[in-house]
């Protein structure tokens, strides 16, 4: 039986040779393709390290059925509809990061995360970063800018960068999750409750 690692390092492969990635979209209940450009560039921090990153970016995105049934026309400069742009500096400033983890496979999640107006239920959704089981980073959004990738609402979504990890399913009885780490979420729980954070 093929593991969940092998299946999503084939679909990270075939991703980055076709540039597209499927989602649904609830409304028609129809099969959306999006297409994408895709850019190797590196990212540092002031006088740090740098690390590789795959700039992902949509650029067209088109029915499943009948791709030349057009929804979104090509773009090159990439679509914004999954993602806010700051309107003051100020609003560029981070504070936070917010780990989540997928319920599925990379290339569901690339597609979802970058739906846009086509997202089943929120079409601002977006985050800044995906990390695939390889751990391949894939830029979604620059840090600048900000989705709502958090339930807390638009003023903490703004000061936080979100990175997604690719993750086979919702966590249930059969995920692995290490005494230590359980452990550590507990204790960090029990404070912010008897402090009030």
């Amino acid at each position: 039986m093929e593991s969940f690692r092998t299946r999503d390092a084939t679909e990270e492969k075939v991703f980055l040779e076709k540039k597209e990635a499927p989602h649904q979209e609830s409304k028609q209940s129809e099969k959306i393709i999006n297409q994408y450009s895709i850019q190797d560039v590196q990212l540092s921090a002031q006088n740090g390290p740098s690390v590789d990153v795959k700039r992902v970016r949509v650029i067209k995105r088109v029915k499943a059925a009948d791709p030349h049934d057009i929804l979104d026309p090509e773009n090159l400069a990439g679509f914004t509809d999954y993602y806010n742009v700051p309107r003051t500096p100020d609003e560029e400033k981070k504070f936070q990061i917010a780990l989540h983890f997928t319920a599925g496979a990379l290339c569901g999640s690339i597609g979802i995360l970058t739906a846009g107006r086509h997202h089943p239920a929120r079409p601002d959704v977006g985050v800044h970063y995906l990390v695939s089981t390889k751990g391949t980073i894939f830029e979604m959004v620059e840090d600048k800018n900000w989705g709502n990738s958090s339930s807390a609402g638009g003023a903490c979504n703004m000061k936080l960068v979100s990175i997604e990890i690719i993750n086979p399913a919702l966590c249930s009885a059969s995920a692995t999750i290490t005494t230590q780490s359980r452990e550590a979420v507990l204790s960090a729980t029990r404070r912010r409750r008897r402090t009030g954070l």
